[in-house]
């Protein structure tokens, strides 16, 4: 049998149960699980919720807006900064380029805040000089080859510089000066924050079951730090790019300005640990920054983690991972905070490579 909102009665049911939980502050991370496959079903296809909603009913995501943030982390740490660390490509123009170096440069270029403001682009172009033409000049400067004969070049191979003799002296100079703003440049995408995720899913409880979105605000903490442990050690599938020597995760962190995050880090075995990867440390805004160089926010809240992270695991100014370990959410005190799930079986098929993670902190 369907209600009016054409969802059956044991969905009616269970939607209402959630939000009697939530309401009484009796919600548990379960709950939420369940009531985002209802989402999930019921939900256009477009939006934000079901994209989170995808990464319960997969635990090991291989596509969506997290998979492509996480590929092109992955991408930034073992292709473009193995580059830019090389003392050849600092002081000389460099023989070649990766191709997702070049598309990059190319990028910075195009883009409309390119050389607003900008003292270097000023001092090359003292006139002044269109972003085509600037475009131009790279490609004429850094080339594809063809394969043989009978092959053209593929999209990934490098760009390879054609002469130095052949290039006019003000575009090396050019090159140069691009690679170091481009080295020193945001290469991903803000964090997304969980307000839009709590609004969608008043409003589609509005839509399925009537209630009105405020009774779903009022209690947007409780409802945010389920959200946080629901999605806690979810891990992204990087076979297609990677070996099995690295991994990604999602894992509740705090962000430099002490909020709670969600946050995605790069995994690399070191004999029988898993050490975290350090990352280009980006120069955002402190609550869109973490708190060390260890991860990247996905997934900003407004929850200071002071009042809504358990003292024993966060001291302030101090940066605080919790991957390797389950997480709950407490009620005991005067507010609900997020607390290591004492006790709790944790299969070893799943989470036995994490248990090692936990033999020694990530390298600094």
């Amino acid at each position: 049998m369907k209600t009016s909102a054409d969802i059956s009665l044991q969905e009616d049911f269970e939607l209402h149960s959630f939000l009697n939980r939530l309401a009484s502050g009796e919600l548990r991370t379960p709950d939420l699980r369940s009531a985002m496959m209802i989402f999930r079903q019921r939900s256009g296809r477009e939006s934000a919720l079901v994209e989170w909603a995808d990464s319960i009913a997969h635990q090991k995501r291989n596509r969506g807006v997290l998979f492509d943030a996480v590929a092109n982390l992955w991408i930034e740490v073992f292709g473009v900064n193995a580059f830019f660390r090389s003392p050849g490509n600092r002081d000389e123009p460099p023989e070649q380029i990766p191709a997702i170096v070049f598309n990059k440069l190319v990028e910075l270029v195009q883009s409309p805040a390119f050389g607003k403001g900008d003292a270097g682009v000023k001092f090359l172009y003292p006139e002044g000089c269109p972003a085509e033409e600037i475009v131009a000049s790279l490609r004429y400067m850094y080339q594809q080859r063809r394969r043989s004969k009978k092959e053209d070049a593929r999209p990934s191979d490098p760009f390879r510089l054609v002469s130095k003799e052949d290039v006019n002296p003000d575009d090396l100079h050019l090159m140069r000066y691009l690679s170091e703003l481009l080295e020193n440049s945001h290469w991903g995408s803000p964090p997304f924050h969980i307000d839009e995720i709590i609004d969608e899913i008043a409003s589609i409880l509005h839509h399925l079951v009537g209630c009105d979105p405020r009774d779903v605000g009022r209690h947007s903490d409780l409802l945010s730090l389920h959200f946080l442990c629901a999605f806690h050690l979810i891990e992204v599938d990087l076979k297609d790019l990677t070996t099995p020597d690295t991994r990604a995760h999602l894992s509740v962190d705090v962000t430099r300005s002490n909020h709670l995050s969600l946050n995605v880090a790069l995994y690399q075995i070191e004999g029988r640990d898993w050490d975290q990867i350090e990352l280009n440390h980006e120069r955002r805004h402190p609550e869109a920054t973490a708190s060390h160089t260890y991860s990247r926010p996905f997934l900003v809240t407004d929850l200071l983690a002071k009042d809504y992270l358990d003292s024993d695991e966060f001291d302030e100014g101090d940066w605080v991972t919790l991957f390797g370990k389950a997480i709950a959410v407490s009620s005991n005190s005067a507010r609900p905070t997020i607390v290591p799930a004492e006790g709790l079986p944790l299969p070893t098929y799943r989470y036995g490579l994490l248990r090692r993670s936990q033999q020694k902190s990530p390298r600094r």
